[in-house]
């Protein structure tokens, strides 16, 4: 491990996992963890599960040779504006976050940090809950999962290097690493992941339309087939507009594959269905298999 003192920002499911992933795998690495809300700290501090937990950022940032912000893309201008005011960490400091969405995180590292020696990568840990919350952190949440690496676009030899020095981070922590750039990376994962939320919503509004208790007979199935609609929506309307047009253009592939399968059944086309969904059984196979 390269870090000696890594400052976690934001004390919620990814945030709370990560701390106690470190704990568990990289004993030696001095972890601090700061958050807004003094009951949630003071719990942290309790339970014993940080070297240094604290409302007060200066106190956290103080040495960190890597910064990695787990709060919602909203606030990321806000507190990478606060970690440049305060300032306190390591010379050549990493500095990286946890969002799903990628370009415009990237955008405000360039914008707040472009003329300091401060590297910024994004990363999207493509692991989690519908659950959120420290309450629901786990050591071995990224474990096996994949995980996006988004240099800045002209990376220098350093960033080069820190950037490996980053991924190999991730992959103690027992995740698979893929480095690409950020507008590619919010094409992708608004197929595979914010395109499947908005059709788990819509899936469920279905079964609650009308006045037929269509949801009394629901059973597993169901509840598998919309498990992420019972993600925060506060935060997944912020995601949502984040990507907004990347998922628009995914929304429009899959309007074209409704459509084709409304004509299948319009047109009793048995055979077509049948190709229609052997294919989507075999994709999906070929995914969880993986």
């Amino acid at each position: 491990m390269d870090f000696k003192t890594i400052a976690i920002l934001g004390p919620g499911l990814l945030g709370g996992s990560l701390a106690l992933s470190l704990r568990r795998l990289c004993p030696d690495v001095q972890v601090h963890l700061w958050g807004r809300r003094r009951v949630v700290i003071d719990e942290i501090v309790q339970n014993d599960l940080v070297d240094l937990a604290s409302t007060d950022l200066k106190e956290v940032l103080a040495k960190a040779d890597l910064v990695i912000l787990t709060t919602p893309v909203g606030i990321m201008q806000e507190l990478s504006l606060a970690i440049r005011d305060v300032g306190g960490m390591a010379s050549g400091c990493i500095i990286t976050d946890v969002g799903s969405v990628k370009e415009p995180v990237m955008q405000v590292f360039d914008q707040v940090f472009g003329d300091t020696d401060i590297t910024c990568i994004g990363s999207h840990p493509m692991a989690g809950s519908e659950k959120m919350g420290m309450a629901h952190a786990r050591d071995d949440l990224f474990e096996g999962a994949c995980c996006v690496l988004t240099p800045p676009a002209d990376s220098s030899e350093v960033e080069d290097a820190k950037l490996q020095a980053l991924q190999q981070f991730w992959e103690k922590l027992g995740m698979r690493v893929r480095v690409m750039p950020s507008a590619e990376h919010d094409c992708l994962v608004a197929r595979i992941s914010h395109l499947p939320h908005l059709v788990a919503a819509a899936v469920v509004e279905v079964a609650f339309d009308g006045e037929a208790k269509a949801t009394e007979l629901a059973g597993t199935g169901f509840i598998d087939s919309t498990r992420i609609a019972a993600g925060a929506p506060e935060m997944w309307t912020e995601i949502l507009m984040e990507n907004r047009l990347a998922v628009m253009a995914e929304l429009k592939v899959l309007q074209a594959q409704l459509g084709d399968a409304y004509a299948f059944l319009e047109e009793k086309d048995e055979e077509n269905l049948m190709r229609f969904l052997s294919d989507a059984k075999g994709h999906r196979d070929s995914v969880a298999e993986r």
